[in-house]
């Protein structure tokens, strides 16, 4: 698809491959962000706008550098940049913050 997607993290949401492969993300909340139907090659990326103080935790279905999750940056109108790529079974992903 070439669509992107807005999804409100005011609760647990779900980023659906099958819809979009670009998705902005307006965090509202210190909630979960999964995905969904993962195929092997399929690319995403989510532009994270965090609305104050909060954060995000990614489900198991995300692998960061390290292993860990990233803390988003903090603060009302922060930028986020998550690119992954999927092998099926995971999202492999890179995180560049703060963006201005």
């Amino acid at each position: 698809t070439t669509t992107s997607e807005t999804i409100t993290l005011a609760s647990a949401q779900t980023a659906n491959l099958l819809n979009a492969h670009v998705f902005d993300v307006s965090v509202q909340g210190n909630y979960q962000l999964d995905v969904s139907n993962m195929t092997a090659g399929v690319e995403a990326t989510f532009l994270i706008k965090n609305t104050g103080a909060y954060d995000i935790t990614f489900s198991g279905d995300f692998s960061f550098v390290g292993g860990n999750n990233p803390t988003i940056t903090s603060g009302s109108s922060k930028v986020d940049l998550i690119g992954c790529v999927s092998d099926g079974t995971k999202m492999y992903c890179n995180i560049t913050q703060d963006l201005t």
